[in-house]
Parts: C-alpha cells; sequence; structure tokens
C-alpha cells in the first residue's frame, strides 16, 4: 500500500526483432518508455542498411501510416456528419468505445482492400455535397437581393439600355430617397423612376431610365447619397421569374442532396471496421514512434523505460520465451532521475486513488494517502448523504453501470468509489434512522442528527480532530524515515500532545475519568513548552528563538479552522435529511385526494427523491474530497508527481478484449 517501487529497464535484441519487441511491449502495457540520448554508430554496415538508413525507413513508414490515418479521419467525420453517434451523460464521462475481442479485432483489420474503395466514395459524396451547398449558398443570396426586385416587371437582360437610354437598379436608405429623386429629376430632364420601399421599411428600391448625356450628372446625384447599385449580368427574365427558377433550383437541389446521403449512408455500414483499421495504424503508429525512441547500431538495439518492480519477473518472462537472443537489465533510478509514480493498493482501498488522482499524484519521495484517506472519506461520504435508501439507490445505479458499461481508469475506480460510498450512505441512514427520509418508520441504531444536531456536530469535529492528527502522525513518520527525527519530535509531536491535550480538557467536563483533567493539562503544557523552546530553532539570538516559540502557538487558530471546517458535515447531513423529509410530508399530503392524489404523490417521491438524491451524491463527493485535499493534505502530503504514463494499447473508437499480458492497464 504505497507508491510502486519503479526500476529503470533497458532492453538489448537484435535489430531485426525490434518491431516485434516493441509490440511485445505495447501489448504488456507495463513499461514508460524514455529516449536514450546517446551517440550512435552510423553507416552503413557491410552487408546492408546502416542505422542511419533504418531510421529513415522508419520515418518514411510513419508518414505512410499517417496519411492512411488522415485518410481514414476523414472518413470518420464524414460518416459522422451523416449519423451522429449518441453518447449519454455517461457514456460521454466513461467513454462509449465498442468492445471487440482480439481475434475479431484482428480479422476486421487484416485485410484493407475494402477501405480504398470506401474512401473513394466518401470523397466523392463530399465533393458532391460541398458543390451542392455552394450552389444553395449562392442561389440563397441571389434570392435576397432580388427581394426587393419583385415588383419590378422589366426584364433583367434589357438593363443594359439602349443607346440613346441607360437604365439603373439601385437602393438607398428610405430617409434619403426623397432628396435623391428630387435633385435627379433637377438634374436630369426627362427623367424616370418609381420606386419601392423594402419590407422592413428601411430602404428604397428604385429603378431609373435617363437620356445618355444626362449619365455623369445622374450618377454624381447617385454617389453624393451613398446608394447601392444592383446589377444581375447573368439573368434573364423578370425578377419575379428568376426568383420562381432559384426556388425551383433549391427544390431540385434538395432532392439531389437526399439522393446522394441516401447513398452515401449505405456506408455506415463500414463504419466499425473504419473505427477498428484507424485504431489498428494508430497503434501501428505508436509502435513506430516507441522504435524511433530506441538507439540502433548495425545489428542491435537498446531500448529503455521505467517498470514497477513488481511486474519485471512477467515483463522478462513474456520477452525471453519469444526472443533468444535479448538482454533484459535493470537498476535502480540515478539520484535526481525524474521517476513517473503509480499508485499500488490492495483492491479494496483501490476506487480511493481516484480522490488522490482527482488532486494530484504524490512525489515519488512521498507518501501515497489513499490507503489513509479511504476510511475517513468512506465515513464522511456516508454522514453528507446518511440514508439507506438513498444509499442503496446508489450503490444498484454504479453496479448496473459498471455492468453495462465497459470502463477503464479512472472512471472505473470512480463509479466503484461511488458504489462503496452507498454502502456506507446505507450504513450511516441505519444508524440515524433515515429510510428515503422519514417515509419508512425505522427507529435509528443511535440517533437521529434531527433531533440531537449538537451531537451531530460533536462527532464530526471529533473526527476532523482524528484526521488531523493522523495527518500529523503521517508526517511525524515521514520525517523519522528520512532521518529527521529532530523535526519529528519538535514540528510534529509537540504540535500532537498540545492538540490532544486541549481536546481532551475540552470534553474533560463531560467524560468521567479519574485523571483525565491532569493528563490532558501536562500534554498541554508539554506541547505548548515543547513548542515555545523549538519553533524559532531557525533563528539566531535566544530572544529571537523564544519569540519565534511564542508566536507559534498562533498556528493553534489554523487547527481549529481545520476542525470547525469539518462542520459542513453535519451541514450536508441534515440538508440531505431535510429535503427527503419535507418531499415525504408533501408527498403524503397528496393522499387526501383520492386517485389522482396518489398518483401524484408517486410522482413527487419518484422526481423529488431522484433530484435530492442526485444533487447530495454531487455534494457529499465534492465536500469529502475538500476535506482530504485542504484539511488532512496539508499536513503531509508532497505532490507533483509526474503519472506513470507506459507505453500500451491505446485505442479511440475499438475497446480491445484480452489484450492485457502483463499488470492491469491504466487509463
Amino acid at each position: 500500500m504505497a507508491i510502486a517501487e519503479m526500476r529503470k529497464v533497458t532492453i538489448i535484441g537484435h535489430l531485426a526483432d525490434r518491431a516485434a519487441i516493441t509490440g511485445e511491449l505495447q501489448r504488456a502495457g507495463v513499461m514508460e518508455l524514455e529516449a536514450i540520448e546517446e551517440e550512435t554508430e552510423s553507416g552503413p554496415g557491410p552487408g546492408g542498411a546502416g542505422p542511419g538508413d533504418v531510421e529513415a525507413s522508419t520515418g518514411v513508414e510513419t508518414g505512410a501510416v499517417e496519411q492512411r490515418i488522415a485518410e481514414l479521419k476523414f472518413c470518420i467525420d464524414f460518416l459522422d456528419k451523416l449519423e451522429r453517434v449518441k453518447k449519454g451523460l455517461i457514456q460521454q464521462f466513461a467513454g462509449s468505445k465498442i468492445p471487440v475481442d482480439l481475434d475479431e479485432f484482428g480479422n476486421m483489420t487484416r485485410d484493407e482492400g475494402w477501405f480504398r474503395p470506401v474512401h473513394s466514395q466518401c470523397r466523392d459524396y463530399d465533393s458532391r455535397l460541398s458543390a451542392l451547398r455552394n450552389e444553395e449558398n449562392q442561389i440563397q443570396n441571389l434570392l435576397r437581393q432580388l427581394a426587393g426586385w419583385v415588383w419590378l416587371d422589366l426584364p433583367l437582360e434589357e438593363l443594359g439600355g439602349t443607346r440613346h437610354a441607360g437604365i439603373v437598379l439601385g437602393s438607398v436608405a428610405a430617409k434619403a430617397y426623397d432628396n435623391l429623386a428630387s435633385e435627379a429629376r433637377s438634374a436630369c430632364d426627362g427623367l424616370y423612376i418609381e420606386a419601392r420601399r423594402s419590407d422592413d421599411g428601411r430602404d428604397v428600391y428604385f429603378v431609373v431610365i435617363y437620356a445618355r448625356e444626362d449619365e455623369q450628372a445622374l450618377f454624381d446625384v447617385l454617389k453624393k447619397h451613398e446608394y447601392t447599385r444592383h446589377q444581375f449580368p447573368a439573368l434573364t427574365g423578370t425578377p419575379r421569374e428568376c426568383a420562381g427558377a432559384a426556388r425551383q433550383r433549391l427544390d431540385a437541389i434538395s432532392g439531389e442532396r437526399e439522393g446522394i446521403l441516401g447513398e452515401a449512408r449505405k456506408l455506415l455500414s463500414y463504419r466499425t471496421r473504419i473505427y477498428a483499421l484507424y485504431d489498428s495504424l494508430s497503434l501501428e503508429r505508436d509502435r513506430l514512434a516507441a522504435s524511433r525512441q530506441s538507439v540502433a547500431t548495425r545489428r542491435a538495439f537498446a531500448i529503455q523505460g521505467w517498470v514497477a518492480s513488481d511486474n519485471i519477473p512477467a515483463l522478462r518472462d513474456l520477452l525471453m520465451k519469444r526472443f533468444d537472443s535479448i538482454v533484459i537489465k535493470d537498476e535502480p533510478p540515478a539520484d535526481g532521475e525524474a521517476v513517473p509514480v503509480t499508485l499500488k493498493n490492495t483492491s479494496l482501498v483501490t476506487p480511493f486513488e481516484a480522490v488522490t488522482e482527482i488532486y494530484s499524484m504524490p512525489h515519488p519521495e512521498g507518501i501515497d494517502p489513499t490507503p489513509w484517506l479511504a476510511p475517513f472519506f468512506f465515513v464522511f461520504f456516508g454522514m453528507c448523504l446518511g440514508d439507506v435508501g438513498y444509499g442503496i439507490l446508489l450503490t444498484l445505479l454504479c453496479v448496473i453501470l459498471l455492468k453495462k458499461i465497459r470502463m477503464a481508469g479512472l472512471g472505473k475506480k470512480l463509479f466503484i468509489l461511488l458504489a462503496i460510498s452507498g454502502v456506507s450512505s446505507a450504513v450511516m441512514g441505519a444508524v440515524t434512522g433515515s429510510w428515503l427520509g422519514n417515509l419508512v418508520k425505522v427507529k435509528p441504531l443511535w440517533f437521529n442528527p434531527l433531533d440531537n444536531p449538537i451531537l451531530m456536530l460533536g462527532v464530526s469535529f471529533a473526527l476532523g480532530l482524528i484526521q488531523i492528527l493522523v495527518g500529523l502522525g503521517i508526517k511525524f513518520g515521514m520525517n523519522v524515515r528520512r532521518g529527521r527525527i529532530v523535526d519529528a519530535v519538535f514540528d510534529q509531536g509537540f504540535w500532537f500532545l498540545l492538540i490532544l491535550g486541549l481536546a481532551l480538557i475540552m470534553v474533560s467536563g463531560q467524560v468521567k475519568v479519574a485523571g483525565i483533567s491532569t493528563l490532558a493539562t501536562w500534554l498541554s503544557a508539554v506541547g505548548a513548552v515543547g513548542l515555545i523552546a523549538t519553533q524559532g530553532r531557525a533563528n539566531k539570538g535566544i530572544i529571537k528563538r523564544l519569540a519565534s516559540g511564542v508566536l507559534s502557538l498562533y498556528g493553534i487558530t489554523g487547527y481549529l479552522s481545520d476542525v470547525l471546517s469539518y462542520s459542513r458535515l453535519l451541514a450536508l447531513g441534515l440538508a440531505s435529511s431535510v429535503i427527503a423529509n419535507v418531499i415525504d410530508d408533501l408527498a403524503l399530503r397528496l393522499t387526501g385526494i383520492p386517485i389522482l392524489g396518489w398518483i401524484g404523490m408517486v410522482i413527487l417521491l419518484v422526481v423529488g427523491h431522484t433530484f435530492n438524491l442526485l444533487i447530495n451524491v454531487v455534494g457529499s463527493f465534492v465536500h469529502s474530497s475538500r476535506l482530504q485535499y485542504v484539511e488532512f493534505f496539508n499536513k503531509f502530503f508532497e505532490g507533483g508527481g509526474r503519472r506513470f504514463s507506459p507505453f500500451r494499447v491505446r485505442t479511440k473508437y475499438i475497446d480491445i478484449d484480452d489484450i492485457d499480458l502483463v499488470g492491469e492497464r491504466e487509463a
């Protein structure tokens, strides 16, 4: 139950086996690769290609794979536009990969001959749909331009005018039209102008027929009023006729599009195979990238990385059985190396790693807080939700989801944690007598917080005090392990005595135990004197040391604040119970109404308790985690560890069964 011991593993083998060994490492999924920064022997070998040529070949192969992946991604995006894969809220969180066993995955990706025609068809359909979309946009723009001219009974091909007369179509702001028309008539004798307001009344569309000799004067007036000229050089017929033809074309485009989409949807039957091929090539790309992290000579290569010590024997057996001439050596990390971190706990504690991992991975030289926070989180969550019915429902819901949806990594840990937390809630509900609020009348095993909130508050403070003392104890142990015994005694031991002594003083009036007051006084006194004498030890001079020691006692307010923070356990527990009771009371009042009242009661109970369950599950998880992060971790936790990221099978669309050969997969 700790941070797993990591060792650096170096694998040396024949260059010809590099691809196969890399593949085995990917399937095993227990080694985080690390580039070897060493100079390699260059130049061609006596009998063939040298390492430089091999690396160049790998680069070319990677480029080819990337090109095929891009083609597959195009097909996936095209098919997704035809039919979006619907994901539920749970699937968005836990993932929605398609489960496929290893043999089926191999069959789906072995033959790629079918893909080329599918890709060509996707390209063709996409091109035709794009062309229709562009034409549709152009027609829509044309219709918007023609919208102001449907009243004009003049063929658009005649807008060029004659030798002696010209025609111009334009629009101008409605407020400027009267002046424009007046000035144009003044400037041009015999001018004909006709106009209509736009539907929204903001603009005026006008047609002007003028003598050619007045053209310059006319356009001077039009420009003065900032008119917009409208031209339709490619159209024939009146604007109304052109608009009608455009609408007919839109209808035709819609039909053509439906026809193309109907043909394209037949390709949806290939989508799963495309997903599989995409993931297969992605795995191949990862293997090529891993190969490029190794170093090579003319005939051999070496690849290096981090492996948890427990997985080294199995990895060694796996590779040694298949490859005769392979050398595997492992060694502890050198001083100053950035060692990745992975957690190692029992199956019961592993789900609680979700709480730790959401916050931060611990420092490689620190301590995994998961086993220490697990019992507190279990109890805190139960106190916050605290209902037998809610706990059973939460556990059942999580178990069903875990059965129905394949999950891995953090998502799987989180749902198992919620299932366990449901058990905690049910237990705490039985202790406090809450069964779907007060819907089921069962006597509490201990007390009802609604009847005795002070006792619940005291229990919350007591649990908080215990967790804080545990945190100090963990830090004490860490300092002892590092040989800092003095720091452990001075910085944690004296605080432990002072806090424990003050706590005993506070409860000594309620607990009739002989000598408890004397013990509490001595513990407090020894703790306080010890802190005064030691907390200023970094300063020079007795006065500064004593002054710093006295001032350090102010730190007791921080501990007091931490303990008070645990009152949220009471608040959330009461909130959950009060809301449940209100829902029950309102629902039961409806039973006085025949038939409809009973139906309303059922609806209100289902909706109300579902709402209360959901919001309080979120609140219970957030605040139980918050107590770990803020009040508990700050006593000892050293974060900043780099998460262990093994080279393994990572797929985007397909969840491959039976792929693990060594250890457990990680997210």
